[in-house]
C-alpha cells in the first residue's frame, strides 16, 4: 500500500463531505476515554480509511500508521494513534454516536436515490444473511453463544445478521443485529428471529 496522494485524499474527503456529510460524522465520533491524547475523530478517520483499503488486521493498521500512510487525512498537529490507542478507543466507543452516523449516511443515501440504483424489476432490494463475527475458547461475555465442538471443547461465539443493498453499487450496509440467547438458555435464538428483529429496526429507523 502506497502513501495516500495528497490531492486524491483531499478530493475524496471533499466529495464524501459534500455527499455524505463526512465532516459531520467525524465531529460526532466519540468514545469513553478520559482526556485522551488521541482524539476520537482521529481514530475514526484512521479506521475509516483502514476499511476503505480493506486492511486485514489491527496489526496491519498499526504498520501502515507507522509508515505514515494516513498522514494526509489526519491534521498536521494531531498525533497518529498507536495500536493500543486505537484498541482502547474502540473498546469504549460510543455506539449511539456510531448509530447516529449510520442513520445520517442512510438518510443521505436515500435522498440521493441510492436505493433505486440497480433496482430489480422496479423493486429496491436488500439481502439479509448471517455471519459469525468471532469465536474464542477462552474469552466470553454474557452475550456469547456457547458451541460444543466435536472434540468436546467449548467455544464462545458471536453471530449476527446483516442487511445490505443488492442490485447495483454502492452496496450499502443498512444495519446489523446480533443473535441473542433464548430465554433461560445458553443456546442462540437462531438466524430467523434475529432477522425479523433487524427488519423491524430498519423499517423504524430508515422507513421503507
Amino acid at each position: 500500500m502506497k502513501p495516500l496522494n495528497r490531492q486524491w485524499a483531499r478530493e475524496l474527503i471533499s466529495c464524501s463531505s459534500k455527499i455524505y456529510q463526512l465532516k459531520t460524522m467525524v465531529k460526532r465520533a466519540k468514545d469513553g476515554r478520559r482526556s485522551p491524547a488521541i482524539p476520537s475523530s482521529t481514530v475514526f478517520v484512521v479506521m475509516l480509511f483502514a476499511f476503505i483499503f480493506r486492511l486485514s488486521s489491527m496489526e496491519e493498521v498499526d504498520r501502515q500508521v507507522k509508515k505514515g500512510r494516513f498522514r494526509q487525512v489526519v491534521g498536521k498537529e494531531e498525533r497518529m494513534p498507536s495500536h493500543d490507542a486505537i484498541r482502547q478507543a474502540l473498546m469504549k466507543w460510543d455506539l449511539e454516536s456510531h448509530r447516529a452516523n449510520q442513520d445520517l449516511l442512510i438518510a443521505k443515501f436515500k435522498h440521493n436515490k441510492g436505493p433505486w440504483r440497480g433496482a430489480i424489476d422496479g423493486w429496491r432490494v436488500a439481502a439479509i444473511d448471517g455471519v459469525e463475527l468471532f469465536s474464542s475458547e477462552s474469552r466470553c461475555c454474557p452475550a456469547c453463544q456457547i458451541r460444543v465442538r466435536s472434540n468436546g471443547e467449548t467455544e464462545y461465539v458471536h453471530r449476527a445478521v446483516c442487511m445490505q443493498k443488492v442490485g447495483g453499487d454502492p452496496r450499502v450496509l443498512y444495519g446489523m443485529e446480533l443473535w441473542k440467547r433464548k430465554d433461560g438458555s445458553e443456546k442462540a435464538e437462531g438466524e430467523v428471529a434475529a432477522a425479523k428483529r433487524l427488519i423491524g429496526q430498519m423499517a423504524e429507523r430508515h422507513g421503507v
